[in-house]
């Protein structure tokens, strides 16, 4: 996982690689639901969203670890 502005990572596992890069954050609704969000940014600076689902304890982890601390 590589962050990038402390906010976002790169889903860089091998069978998970996409042109362009697959991004993700975890991050709460005002309704406090916590959602794992994954995106893509194409070249004209557009954000596509792929999936947003509940995290599970891993995602959880290697976010805090390589990101940032979930408020």
């Amino acid at each position: 996982m590589r962050p990038v502005d402390c906010e976002f990572l790169e889903d860089d596992r091998e069978k998970k690689r996409t042109m362009p890069p697959t991004w993700w954050f975890i991050s709460d609704t005002f309704m406090g639901l916590r959602l794992k969000v994954v995106f893509i940014r194409l070249e004209d600076g557009s954000i596509v969203i792929k999936t947003a689902h509940k995290p599970n304890q891993t995602e959880i982890n290697i976010y805090t670890k390589y990101a940032k601390a979930i408020t």
